[in-house]
C-alpha cells in the first residue's frame, strides 16, 4: 500500500512542477513576485549578490528537504509529503541548466530586451 501511495505522490508531484515550472508556461508570468531585500523567494529563489543571481533550482530545495524529512523521522511518516518532493525534485532534473547555479543580471536584462524587441518588430518574411 505504501508503495502505492509513493508512486502516486511521486507522479503528482512531478506533474504540478511540470505544470508550474516551465518558462514558456503563462501561469508562471501570473505570479506576483516577493522579494525580501536581495533574497527573491517566489516563484524563483534567487540571491542577488552585486550583478549575479544565485538561483537556487527547485530540486536543490526540495531534495534537501527530502533528505531534512527522511533523516528525521521513519519513512512511513510523512510518506505523500516526501512522494511530492521527490516527484518535484526528480522533475528538476529534466532540464538543461539544472546544473546552472549564476546568472548576471545584466545578461539577464539584455536577453529579456532582446526577447522584447523581436515580439516587437513580428515575424520575419
Amino acid at each position: 500500500m505504501e508503495t502505492i501511495e509513493v508512486l502516486g505522490a511521486f507522479v503528482i508531484g512531478y506533474g504540478i512542477f511540470r505544470f508550474f515550472s516551465r518558462p514558456q508556461a503563462t501561469i508562471n508570468k501570473k505570479f506576483p513576485q516577493i522579494k525580501i531585500w536581495f533574497v527573491q523567494l517566489f516563484p524563483r529563489l534567487k540571491i542577488q549578490i552585486s550583478r549575479k543571481f544565485i538561483h537556487i533550482h527547485h530540486w536543490i530545495y526540495l531534495s534537501a528537504i527530502f533528505a531534512f524529512l527522511v533523516g528525521t523521522s521513519s519513512f512511513a511518516h510523512l510518506i505523500i509529503i516526501k512522494g511530492l518532493l521527490l516527484g518535484g525534485a526528480v522533475q528538476g532534473f529534466m532540464y538543461k541548466d539544472r546544473f546552472s547555479l549564476f546568472e548576471d543580471t545584466f545578461g539577464h536584462q539584455q536577453a529579456k530586451m532582446k526577447a522584447r524587441q523581436s515580439r516587437a518588430s513580428g515575424p520575419k518574411q
